[in-house]
């Protein structure tokens, strides 16, 4: 006998297609209000092969079929299949639902039929799509896993219902398609039942030699619900970026909760119990929970939040020492290192404010094991987001030991100002590379591999100071030089507030930066930076 194709997440057992045809009675049984019975045959989408057929042991006098092909043609769930047919029904969401198939295959089928199922609207347990029409993600039932059954000719007949041995669960309430795809051997269905209680744990009918024909039914879906809903913020105001911990108390007369929705009011959602959002930007904002419950009723509750604008960050670096109050000079790691190769740190002491304004040292040195490349890093204390950062009034690294004074750019090194927090969950950079060093790098990143990046020729940014900014908006990012817009991003924009970073650290690549350049002290110097927040 053929191997049936692979299970899904689990193996969905299903209880059989046996028999030879055997005259039998009819028994009709009815579910409850609440169960879904469609007729396969009232499908009004079908492509490719399927087509209705007259049963008289089938629900409604006709079935749905597929042809016998001999062999499978469709041996997995198909994001885009050409032949199937589908049916739409009424379902409430968090819901847990049990799916059961009544069909039959002819006793000459060469191979063991699989059927493959898909949802418009399925979700798991945790909330996360899956099994979703569109994908070749599907529930899926081996027809040669049946017990009980009678092989006749290589194949099953008569009529039997199959269950799936997974529940259903549907993000929404309201109308949901669902989408049967089969291994096109033959396969006949009648009925398909979806039960929210009545055969959660028992089918219909018979496993094999089935009489019992369900009469069809579209439950009428109610949105009542009893829940009492409360929400509770900490703290409800404060200044910009600002976190905000938000807790619900749902009281219920019967059932239990199935979903939480939050619209925080400033265009971002959630659907977690007990979230934490940041509020980027100063404004009065009304913050929104919906619950769900067992029933498919939906009761919603607000919280106002009040935020303050953070106001306009700023240093000149000009008074000899570094303010505690705003930076913190980096003590430990840095990019850039390959083990072998290169190994690189920040230090407090290559961060100088000696010479009126803030210097960033770097020197390479030849190690026992590869480049020692020691840097200079200066680091905000706070996180800031949305705004414009006129960042970086900054002569990029060279020899010269003065702010003003003659020098040369070197291969090993990145001058760079930025943003960034938690691994690149928000970074926004100007990078200037030592063996590049007329080419201005401009980068976003939501992750270590999600970004947008763009570049821009700038003619000496190591001899001269040059005001590098950027405009960070939801959605948007500009990029400026000198007063002037040389970019804009619009993918990958994160949203998170991070700290502002200007550092000055080694590299030794053939790529990156460029090989090291041992011996050489090189300068990074920054005459002012300011903030201003996004309003």
């Amino acid at each position: 006998m053929a191997n049936s194709t692979s299970t899904h997440r689990s193996t969905l057992a299903v209880r059989a297609l046996a028999l030879l045809f055997i005259p039998a009675i009819t028994t009709v049984a009815h579910a409850s209000n609440n169960d879904v019975v469609l007729y396969a045959s009232k499908a009004p989408v079908r492509a490719g092969t399927w087509r209705v057929v007259a049963d008289s042991t089938a629900a409604g006098g006709h079935a749905i079929a597929n042809p016998d092909m001999g062999a499978p043609t469709v041996t997995a769930p198909l994001a885009q299949p050409t032949n199937y047919f589908q049916l739409t029904f009424p379902a409430y969401s968090g819901t847990a639902y049990r799916l059961w198939i009544r069909g039959k295959s002819p006793g000459n089928s060469l191979n063991n039929d699989s059927v493959f199922v898909q949802f418009s609207d399925s979700v798991t347990s945790s909330g996360s799509a899956i099994d979703r029409i569109g994908t070749s993600s599907g529930m899926t039932v081996i027809l040669q896993s049946c017990t009980s059954s009678r092989v006749r000719g290589w194949g099953w007949t008569d009529n039997g219902w199959c269950g799936l041995g997974a529940n259903v669960v549907f993000k929404n309430t309201g109308s949901h398609t669902i989408r049967i795809q089969v291994r096109q051997d033959g396969l006949s269905i009648d009925q398909i039942v979806l039960s929210p209680q009545t055969y959660i744990s028992t089918a219909p009918g018979k496993t094999f030699n089935d009489t019992t024909i369900l009469a069809a039914n579209l439950p009428v879906l109610t949105s009542t619900s009893t829940a009492q809903v409360n929400v509770r913020v900490n703290p409800s105001s404060g200044a910009a970026p600002l976190s905000i911990l938000f807790t619900p108390t749902v009281k219920l007369a019967s059932g239990y909760v199935t979903g939480y929705y939050w619209n925080f009011g400033d265009g971002q959602t959630s659907t977690t119990t007990l979230p934490s959002h940041v509020y980027q930007s100063a404004g009065n904002y009304t913050a929104k929970l919906t619950v769900t419950d067992s029933t498919g009723g939906q009761t919603s509750a607000s919280a106002l939040v009040s935020v303050s604008g953070n106001g306009s960050f700023s240093d000149t670096f000009s008074s000899g020492n570094l303010d505690p109050s705003k930076w913190l000079a980096s003590n430990g790691f840095a990019p850039g290192t390959i083990s072998g190769v290169n190994y690189g740190s920040f230090v407090p002491s290559n961060v100088d404010l000696s010479k009126g304004m803030l210097c960033l040292k770097l020197q390479q040195q030849q190690g026992s094991s590869g480049v020692l490349s020691i840097g200079g890093e200066l680091q905000s204390l706070t996180t800031y987001g949305y705004g414009t950062y006129d960042d970086w009034v900054m002569r990029a690294s060279s020899t010269s030991s003065t702010p003003t004074g003659a020098g040369t750019v070197v291969s090993g090194q990145i001058s760079a100002g930025f943003s960034f927090v938690n691994n690149s969950q928000t970074e926004i950079d100007f990078e200037i590379e030592g063996q590049n060093p007329t080419t201005v790098w401009m980068t976003n990143w939501i992750s270590t591999s999600q970004k947008q990046y763009s570049s821009v020729f700038l003619a000496s940014p190591d001899a001269n100071f040059h005001h590098y900014k950027f405009i960070w908006v939801p959605g948007r990012i500009d990029y400026y030089i000198d007063g002037k817009l040389v970019s804009t991003h619009t993918s990958n924009i994160p949203s998170a507030p991070a700290y502002i970073m200007i550092n000055h650290w080694g590299t030794n690549s053939t790529g990156w930066g460029g090989q090291a350049t041992i011996g050489v002290q090189r300068y990074l110097y920054v005459s002012s930076f300011t903030y201003t927040p996004y309003q």
